[in-house]
């Protein structure tokens, strides 16, 4: 294999705080954005652009999966899609994909993804605004997708100056986006939240998961990447609305 041109290095710190971008390490800094490639698909980084830099490297494998529990034809809204990662492996998999994000700036950093990979991005639907008001109105219109991605920032904060918190709020988000689902549909439930334990997160998921007529929930721990350490905070369940068996 070559050997790399530039090494960067980033610390995390594990309380959260203010997070430090990138410094090079060794070799020639990088001073433009570039394409990578993950299993088969391509994202473009930004070493330059602050703390985060365009993709979260331990939600490889869940991309991944979407990937194939997508297909030709679905429905897939990704929630605070951030750059699209999601929406461009749903998309690569033939799916129509809705993304949602506060920021416009990542959501034209994500058609830019689309194209990177030939995916048409006017195929595909971007909205700049708030979440939960996006998951209302879509309630109201009656819209329902195949899966929907609800993969939140740990604390953010809306422009009227509404606070999010994942430790709060995760369980509103469940009880608004489940509902969209048709049936044998699911949901990624995701956070790299400090202060949530494996089980915490899956009761309040389950705590927030509606009744629905003769269904019921199956839920899966998503699998984490091989070279992320197990103590790596990221929590990650798909949940599926699945068939109740009827009692003869």
């Amino acid at each position: 294999a070559d050997a790399p041109r530039c090494i960067y290095w980033k610390r995390l710190d594990p309380r959260g705080g203010h997070q430090q971008p990138p410094a090079p390490w060794a070799g020639e800094p990088v001073a433009e954005p570039f394409p990578v490639r993950e299993n088969g698909l391509l994202y473009r980084l930004d070493l330059a652009g602050g703390y985060s830099q365009g993709l979260f490297l331990d939600q490889r494998a869940s991309r991944a999966a979407l990937r194939r529990r997508a297909g030709p034809g679905d429905a897939v809204l990704n929630c605070f899609a951030y750059t699209g990662a999601f929406s461009v492996a749903a998309a690569a998999a033939g799916a129509r994909t809705v993304s949602v994000d506060l920021s416009r700036r990542s959501l034209d950093w994500a058609r830019e993804n689309f194209r990177l990979n030939g995916l048409d991005d006017r195929a595909h639907e971007f909205h700049a605004g708030d979440v939960f008001e996006h998951l209302r109105r879509y309630a109201r219109q009656g819209r329902r997708f195949r899966g929907v991605v609800l993969d939140p920032p740990t604390f953010s904060r809306d422009r009227k100056g509404k606070v999010f918190r994942v430790g709060d709020d995760f369980g509103d988000l469940v009880r608004l986006a489940a509902p969209l689902l048709e049936p044998g549909g699911w949901l990624l439930c995701s956070t790299n939240s400090q202060g949530l334990t494996a089980a915490n997160f899956r009761r309040t998921i389950l705590d927030s998961l509606p009744a629905i007529g003769h269904e019921n929930w199956e839920l899966e721990a998503a699998a984490a990447p091989l070279d992320f350490s197990p103590a790596h905070a990221l929590l990650a369940v798909w949940c599926r609305r699945a068939s109740r068996r009827q009692k003869p």
